[in-house]
């Protein structure tokens, strides 16, 4: 992708990118970020760490990769490294985190950050005081689809939001409020429509959220583990001049391919509302658009510009902060109503 396109240059040279967690054999790194990266111009992968040597050795061959290693200390201290990926989930990522950190690199982590808000505010607090650059993988917030919602919400399209419903699947096993794709949907719709002020949340075999977010707006949402039966997602918003509804493949937004219809008050006529091409990344490879994985590619290109820029619209470690307490008030919510049921 040339970001010249979009009015700015890239980098030169391209910012130095080292994933810890790649492997050769497949997983989310694999499929999403060595992707990614192929497609913008500003960034080159130019190291890996794996869980052993052989490990390494095989990532190094597939993604030709020198720089290859088992142990994230001889990473991070390379100076051609300038942001570290870490693509492992929660019991393997403090090692990686604390090591980037302290070398001075700028980090992206996926989410979860950390097992438990404790552990996240303390990397916040480090990358603060070190003055670290660093991102959360919550990539929904950078797909071109919630951009333009968001635009068309926040420019009147509905005039004044009352009211918000989403029914969601997120496919089989049980629901899983952190490490699942609850989180990466529900902030989704807080960037969206704003903050929770008041929340609750029930679970049996689906998660049921209740609250009230900014601006007094009635807020539901569902959340199903099990098998799909009709849509995998249906995003209601109602306002006072009109409504928009937005369905997708996927209950996990990070992930669904999606289309928007609007119904304005004046009109009362449904359409499908496309999504601008201003919004739309130009890609190397056209076929690439709409793979599993894409709205990474969008997350890397905001983080290049946030970069370059100077600016701040990625989610940071503090956010994932502000997500995790999110996630103690739902758990405290359910369990409470667990306890009563009893």
């Amino acid at each position: 992708m040339v970001l010249v396109a979009i009015g700015w240059k890239t980098p030169e040279p391209p910012i130095g990118v080292g994933i810890v967690g790649l492997s050769a054999f497949g997983g989310w790194a694999a499929e999403a970020h060595v992707p990614a990266l192929a497609e913008l111009d500003g960034f080159e992968l130019r190291g890996l760490v794996a869980s052993a040597l052989p490990a390494a050795k095989a990532a190094s061959a597939k993604y030709d990769v020198a720089a290859a290693f088992c142990d994230v200390d001889e990473l991070v201290h390379r100076e051609d490294i300038d942001l570290v990926v870490v693509a492992l989930r929660p019991p393997a990522q403090p090692r990686a985190v604390w090591a980037a950190l302290a070398a001075g690199k700028m980090v992206l982590c996926e989410w979860p950050l950390g097992g438990a808000p404790g552990e996240a505010a303390k990397f916040a607090a480090a990358a603060a005081f070190r003055g670290n650059r660093t991102f959360l993988g919550l990539q929904a917030r950078c797909a071109p689809a919630l951009r333009h919602l968001t635009d068309l919400v926040r420019g009147g399209f509905v005039g004044n939001v009352l009211s918000t419903r989403m029914i969601a699947y997120t496919g089989g096993g049980d629901v899983d409020l952190l490490t699942g794709p609850f989180l990466h949907t529900i902030d989704a719709a807080t960037m969206v429509l704003g903050d929770f002020v008041q929340v609750a949340a029930a679970e049996h075999d689906h998660l049921v959220v209740q609250g009230v977010l900014e601006n007094d707006i009635r807020a539901t949402l569902h959340f199903h583990p099990g098998p799909v039966r009709g849509g995998c997602l249906v995003w209601e918003i109602h306002g006072t001049e009109g409504d928009l509804v937005l369905s997708g493949n996927s209950g996990h937004l990070g992930q669904a391919r999606t289309y928007l219809r609007g119904c304005r008050n004046s009109q009362n006529v449904w359409r499908l509302l496309p999504v601008p091409s201003r919004y739309e990344l130009p890609l190397r490879d056209e076929a690439h658009r709409g793979r599993l994985g894409s709205a990474v590619t969008d997350l890397y290109a905001q983080i290049l510009i946030d970069i370059v820029t100077d600016t701040r619209t990625v989610p940071d470690f503090a956010h994932a902060t502000a997500c995790h307490h999110l996630l103690e008030r739902l758990e405290r919510s359910c369990a409470r109503r667990r306890s009563r049921s009893r």
